[in-house]
Formats: structure tokens, sequence, C-alpha cells
């Protein structure tokens, strides 16, 4: 091959590079364009959430009763009747206030319980 970068085809044909070419043919880099995609396709964008009517009732249902405790609690915070029994005013440990910062029954009136 001659010196420098002029080299022809037809000289480079003499050495066998002009068959070795992968650019001669664009074959190769385009036959898969034809082809159907096989899956989805990845997306950068996020799922749209599931809408309101979607969420678990129940889950729902436990959540509004949770704030529900809450908000009794804060108000007999208000009131100074917080830490007592609902049923016979007995003054509740710190043990169960601790497991439960909105309990409003002692043990023995706990299963008064209802909302």
């Amino acid at each position: 091959m001659p010196a420098g970068p002029a080299a022809t085809i037809d000289e480079m044909d003499a050495y066998g590079f002009a068959d070795d070419d992968p650019f001669a043919d664009p074959a190769p880099f385009t036959d898969d364009l034809d082809q159907p995609d096989e899956g989805p396709a990845l997306s950068l964008v996020a799922e749209a959430p599931a809408p309101a009517e979607a969420v678990d009732a129940g889950l729902l249902d436990e959540l509004e009763e949770a704030i529900r405790d809450v908000e009794r609690a804060l108000a007999r915070l208000d009131d100074g009747t917080y830490g007592t029994c609902e049923a016979c005013a007995t003054r509740l440990g710190p043990a169960e206030l601790q497991d439960d910062p909105t309990v409003r029954f002692c043990a023995a009136h706990l299963p008064l319980r209802v909302d």
C-alpha cells in the first residue's frame, strides 16, 4: 500500500481491504429497523398514581380512624383529661400511653371502645 492517507479504493482492493470495509454495505446496521419491537419500550416517565377510587377502602377507613383518634387525644390534652380513662377517670399508666398515645380507656374498660 502506498504511503500517505490518499489510498484509492482500487489500491485498497488490491490489498484486500475494500472487502472488509464495514461501511460498504449498510444492511447489517439497518436490518433490525424493519423488525417489530420485542416488548415494551423503556420509559422515563413515571406511571400516574392510581385514582382515588382504587385505594383500598379498608386502609382508608383505618387512616381516617387514626386521624380521629389523634384529634380526640389533642382535644383531651387541651381540656386536661388526657391520660385518664373516659369511663372511670382512672389515671392511665405511662406504659399504656407509650404503647398507644391515643388510648381512651383503662384495661378494665377497654372493651367499651366504640367510635
